[in-house]
């Protein structure tokens, strides 16, 4: 996560905190999830591929 992302996600949570989310803040918050959980897997993807050739070195 971004730092620029990370801000956005602690203004969007304040807004539903407060009860003043609105129809486009709750978009914003599901695209900007979304996106946060697309790195994520990508690397986690990354990282199993890379100990996947670090395996098949080692035998």
């Amino acid at each position: 996560m971004t730092p620029s992302q990370a801000q956005q996600l602690r203004e969007l949570s304040m807004l539903f905190k407060e009860g003043k989310a609105s129809p486009t803040d709750i978009k914003e918050l599901s695209e900007l999830l979304a996106l946060i959980n697309g790195h994520s897997e990508h690397m986690n993807h990354h990282e199993n591929h890379h100990d996947t050739e670090m395996t098949d070195l080692i035998m």
